[in-house]
This record gives structure tokens, C-alpha cells and sequence, in this order.
């Protein structure tokens, strides 16, 4: 990015959205780390990542069998073999996201999927998550001094 004319001493809204469940921990570490070192005063962040739980054996065996409900209907509704998306998430302990940047001078927020939609004044289903590992929105602001 550098090289291609990013300007680090500029504030920066970063959005890792969908990504940091498909990377292996040490990259989702890395991934912070160097949005961290590029981030100056006034800099934003927002990402989703699994929550505290998302190891548990009988939720991720739920997990599957809804992941690949889903996959036989939508392949019966396009005629297609569709890809099992849940096998590219990397089932190992994470660093808590939230905590790490409050660690690295942002003010981060951790929010639930439930919590989202009653904010918004949505219905919260019984199961919130549904088939994908249960989320945090973080939401983080480096202030300017």
C-alpha cells in the first residue's frame, strides 16, 4: 500500500468485514498489527470476528448440519453443487480484538449480533447467529490527542 501511494500520516477508516474468520489466528493478528502501524490519531476501524464460544463442539456440529442444510436447498434451487464455505474457517483460539485495541490506544466497542438488532428495534430470532460462528461487530476510534 505504501508503495502504491497510501499515505499513513493521514487518518484511515479500515473495514475488515467478512474476512477474519477465514484467516488463520496469527494472521487476524498480523492483519491488526499492521493496520495498527498504519493507523494515526483520528483513524477508524470496523470488523466483525467470532465471539468467545465459537470452539464449542456441539455448536459447531450444529453449525455444519445447518450450513449444509442450507447448501442442498439452494442447490436444489439452482441446480448447482454449492461450496462449503464453513470449511475455510480456521477453528483455532483467537485474541480478543476488542481488547487488543484498547491495548493499542482505540477506543473499541464489541457489540452482539442480538444486541444490533434490538438497537434497531428488530426482532431477535432464537438462534441470532444462525449457521456462522457467533459474531462481534467491533467498532474502534483512535483519538486524536
Amino acid at each position: 500500500m505504501l508503495d502504491s501511494g497510501f499515505d499513513a500520516s493521514k487518518p484511515t477508516a479500515w473495514s475488515a468485514e467478512g474476512l477474519v474468520r477465514y484467516l488463520p489466528a496469527r494472521a487476524q493478528d498480523l492483519l491488526f498489527e499492521r493496520i495498527d502501524a498504519l493507523s494515526p490519531a483520528g483513524s477508524w476501524l470496523a470488523t466483525n470476528v467470532t465471539q468467545e464460544g465459537f470452539l464449542d463442539p456441539d455448536l459447531v456440529r450444529r453449525q455444519h448440519e445447518e450450513m449444509q442444510r442450507m447448501r442442498a436447498a439452494a442447490g436444489r434451487l439452482v441446480e448447482i453443487q454449492m461450496p462449503a464455505v464453513e470449511d475455510l474457517w480456521y477453528a483455532e483460539e483467537r485474541t480478543p480484538v476488542a481488547d487488543w485495541l484498547g491495548e493499542h490506544g482505540w477506543r473499541a466497542s464489541a457489540t452482539t449480533s442480538a444486541e444490533l438488532l434490538t438497537r434497531y428495534g428488530r426482532p431477535v430470532p432464537n438462534d441470532a447467529e444462525g449457521p456462522v460462528p457467533p459474531t462481534l461487530f467491533v467498532s474502534a476510534h483512535r483519538p486524536v490527542a
